[in-house]
């Protein structure tokens, strides 16, 4: 049983007279535990509604298109957190302070379905991987790190062999598309050990469609945590020489790839991102597989449409970390510096935050920006980079730009992905 939150006005739900704060308890007979049932169940073109309402129970006879939304939003129901003690885990290294989604260890499923978030599928029973198979919820990211058991053991701080290859086995048996990815530790779960790891991952290929290496990501609040190697320009370098070795050794039969590199290998390596041929259908963008490539793509797209002078002089300054500095100097700021009437100037903020070694834009915090700021003598309105605030608006500290502005002195908005908002 799930309650309700909001009905649209005029939507199949409003009409027949489904209202905030029910209760569904069932579709067409079965139960309804979550949204994931909703959407399973409520796909027919005929459906039967039970909804508890003042302790009473009310039926609908619903008749509707099978690819009609009915129009109900849900109360967010409490997810399973993550049952693993990683010694690489992003949590462990957070400090206080930030906004309270980001200390949730995310262990579900669900969530992997619904949101693409990655799931390591230690604490997925085999009653839930039977429901991934009958409900079709595919695809599903898993976190797959290491498959080599005592290694694994080791890096999920877990005392069972959590039959990682067994599962696999049985969702590929089942044609439930799969992306995985690797969060790779140096001198940890590297080398033949790697090598293994995308092998097994390889042998499931009909329906393990990717699997995506990642570069550990190390804060400065890791006091008492296992020590772990940080990546440097050199090992980065390294992994690219792997990376085409692994294009040879283990190809998909569509001539797709199968392992990806994140673009953090290349930039710190001093390499130039690949042509969006590599990434093939961008299968793993929100991991950070090509997001570089899609934003200079996307540059190289508008950039013939800006205009070559504005009727007014205007300033303005970029925020961006320090792992995109290369990139928009070379490219975004040689675009906007043609125009005439228009002065850019790019502000390069370290994290202090979260430690100096994090050096991606996204995990900026508003204190960082602050002082940037402070210290940067910006110029005209401040734009901060895409995807640098949640669904809600807040930076990682709980602070809008407003709040920026406010403490600056300054207006400061994000900037769209056309790049329009940063001259008009």
């Amino acid at each position: 049983m799930i309650e309700i939150k909001d009905v649209e006005k005029e939507s199949i739900a409003s009409e027949v007279g489904i209202k905030p704060g029910d209760k569904l308890i069932s579709v067409n007979g079965c139960g309804v535990s979550d949204i994931i049932d909703y959407r399973f169940l409520a796909t027919d073109d005929s459906v039967d509604v039970v909804i508890k309402r003042n302790n009473k129970e009310v039926a609908f006879e619903i008749e509707k298109h099978p690819d009609d939304d009915m129009g109900i939003s849900f109360v967010p129901k409490q997810y399973k957190s993550c049952c693993n003690k990683c010694v690489f885990c992003y949590v462990d290294q957070l400090p206080a302070g930030m906004r309270l989604s980001l200390y949730f260890r995310d262990g579900d499923y669900r969530l992997s379905f619904l949101h693409g978030n990655f799931v390591t599928l230690t604490n997925t029973s085999w009653k839930e991987l039977e429901r991934i198979v009958r409900q079709r919820l595919s695809p599903i990211y898993i976190s797959i790190h290491v498959t080599d058991l005592e290694t694994r053991k080791f890096m999920l701080g877990i005392e069972f062999d959590d039959e990682i290859l067994k599962k696999i086995a049985y969702l590929d048996e089942n044609n439930i598309e799969m992306h995985s990815q690797v969060v790779l530790c140096p001198n940890m779960n590297d080398g033949e050990i790697l090598e293994n790891t995308i092998e097994d991952l390889w042998n499931f290929r009909k329906n393990v469609r990717s699997m995506a290496v990642v570069p550990i990501g190390l804060t400065k609040h890791r006091d008492g945590l296992t020590k772990i190697d940080p990546v440097t320009p050199e090992y980065a370098r390294e992994m690219l020489k792997n990376g085409v070795k692994w294009d040879r050794k283990f190809p998909r039969s569509d001539r797709k790839r199968f392992v990806y590199l994140s673009d953090e290998w290349y930039i710190m390596a001093g390499e130039p991102i690949p042509e969006k041929e590599y990434y093939d259908e961008f299968p793993q963008l929100d991991n950070g597989i090509g997001s570089v490539r899609e934003f200079l793509d996307d540059l190289n797209d508008v950039k013939g449409d800006f205009p070559n002078r504005l009727d007014k002089p205007k300033e303005i300054t970029i925020v961006t970390g320090m792992l995109a500095e290369g990139i928009l100097n070379e490219n975004l700021l040689p675009a906007l510096e043609r125009i005439e009437n228009f002065k850019v100037k790019l502000l390069v903020a370290k994290n202090g935050f979260l430690g100096e070694s994090v050096t991606i834009s996204g995990l900026l915090s508003a204190q960082d920006i602050i002082r940037t700021l402070q210290e940067g003598d910006p110029i005209g309105e401040v734009f901060l980079p895409p995807r640098i605030l949640n669904t809600d608006g807040f930076l990682l500290d709980n602070m809008r730009p407003e709040d920026i502005s406010n403490v600056c002195g300054v207006p400061v908005q994000v900037y769209n992905d056309d790049f329009h908002s940063l001259y008009s």
